[in-house]
């Protein structure tokens, strides 16, 4: 069951509107397995919003679901809104990648299959939670403490140091954003974590929202457990006014992790002069993230289709 509905982007509308005009139509899209139900669901609400706000430019609709050992999941949905004056500045990245790879020592299918057995564990409650657990990388997307999934992280561990550059490859120029998604995960398993921030970055501008969502996951842990590695803020402070939710929730965590470090308070004032006005928008969403920095959510995007 959806517990909030946000609107961010616009002052034109908001989630009581959109609650109001469009009542179990939402509930149904979110719940549904159906993704050509989904996407039609979808498109049925976009097209009422564009038709009834001529200043809205682009629209997507972004479900969180939040996990807690034991407890009920919780969900979110942003009803993510770029108005046309605002396209090019909330809508500037980079071009679609066209390549096409072969699958290094089957990384990028077994990653995948970790994801799969992960959010199905998490969703079944088999005793695995959002709790950070003991991470052999600079990134773990948690559980693998647990049998069923340990496996997975011995063979991460091994087998993608020497598959690191054909990796890079696919994180840079692969035309399928789950495989570019998937590689960035994978990456977080190298030994050298200025190198991996640096490969990270630039994922900033991928035009799509998993590829972003999953770079920014990893330079989180970084930003957070790697006090060390050092990272700029300035992206971050930019991608606090992403498009997406996955965009400014990740961002507004990587921006805590490093305003939380021994020397972060020397950020304080760029954080407010460069972001202060986002940081009080994002404080009015029900959503909990990024309210509250930490909370262990996934898109749910990224949950239906992988761990």
């Amino acid at each position: 069951m959806l517990r909030g509905v946000d609107v961010y982007g616009t002052d034109r509308f908001d989630g009581a509107w959109a609650k109001t005009r469009f009542g179990d139509v939402l509930q149904r899209w979110f719940d549904t397995e159906d993704e050509a139900e989904r996407k039609t669901l979808e498109k049925e609400m976009v097209d009422v919003i564009l038709a009834e706000h001529k200043a809205v430019g682009w629209i997507e609709l972004s479900p969180i679901i939040y996990f807690d050992r034991g407890e009920v999941l919780k969900a979110y949905v942003t009803v993510d809104v770029v108005e046309r004056r605002d396209m090019k500045k909330r809508l500037s990245f980079g071009p679609q990648p066209k390549g096409d790879f072969e699958d290094p020592a089957g990384l990028l299918a077994a990653w995948k299959d970790c994801q799969d057995t992960l959010f199905r564990m998490m969703y079944e409650k088999k005793e695995i939670g959002p709790d950070r657990v003991a991470c052999p990388a600079f990134h773990c997307l948690g559980g693998y403490e647990h049998e069923e999934l340990r496996p997975y992280v011995e063979r991460f561990v091994n087998d993608v140091p020497p598959n690191e550059d054909k990796l890079i490859r696919i994180l840079k120029e692969d035309r399928d954003p789950e495989d570019r998604g998937a590689a960035a995960f994978l990456l977080a398993h190298i030994k050298d974590g200025e190198k991996l921030v640096s490969l990270m970055l630039p994922m900033l501008n991928d035009p799509d929202a998993l590829v972003r969502n999953n770079a920014m996951r990893v330079l989180m842990d970084v930003a957070m457990l790697h006090h060390d590695v050092p990272i700029p803020l300035t992206p971050f402070l930019k991608a606090l006014d992403g498009p997406t939710t996955t965009d400014r929730n990740k961002a507004a965590a990587v921006t805590w992790g490093l305003i939380d470090r021994p020397e972060g308070t020397k950020l304080y004032a760029q954080v407010i002069k460069e972001a202060g006005p986002t940081l009080l928008k994002l404080l009015k969403l029900e959503q909990p993230t990024p309210r509250f920095i930490g909370s262990a959510s996934t898109p749910a995007r990224m949950s239906r289709r992988s761990c």
